[in-house]
């Protein structure tokens, strides 16, 4: 659900986590991998049309992550984009690789060779 992320920060200014009249609604139960890969397919076309849509000047301004009404910080979208959205798919495809390692499953590329392609 990650990509989801990126419409809020893109189309808003602020985004509270927790508001005082309840969270976000919950995300779907997806019960097999091929529900889990059609709903990350989905999620990632309309983050990457929000992103290409976007313009500079948007991507300047600033964002604003909220709990319960109190701001935790403001950034550039730009870098809100990066640093909590593309960096936190980064962070859990590595947490999937060790997951895949541990058993004893191949590590599929990703950009570019690993230990078990090293010829792909």
């Amino acid at each position: 659900m990650i990509p989801n992320w990126t419409m809020p920060t893109l189309t808003m200014s602020e985004f509270d986590i927790d508001p005082e009249d309840g969270g976000p609604p919950p995300n779907p139960e997806l019960g097999s991998s091929a529900e889990l890969v059609a709903a990350l397919d989905q999620s990632a076309a309309v983050a990457r049309a929000s992103i290409e849509s976007t313009s500079d000047e948007t991507f300047a301004s600033t964002w604003t992550m909220l709990v319960g009404g109190e701001p935790r910080f403001t950034m550039p979208k730009a870098v809100v984009l990066r640093s909590f959205i593309l960096d936190h798919l980064i962070h859990h495809r590595a947490q999937l690789g060790v997951y895949l390692r541990l058993l004893d499953v191949p590590v599929p590329q990703s950009f570019g060779p690993t230990a078990d392609f090293p010829d792909m």
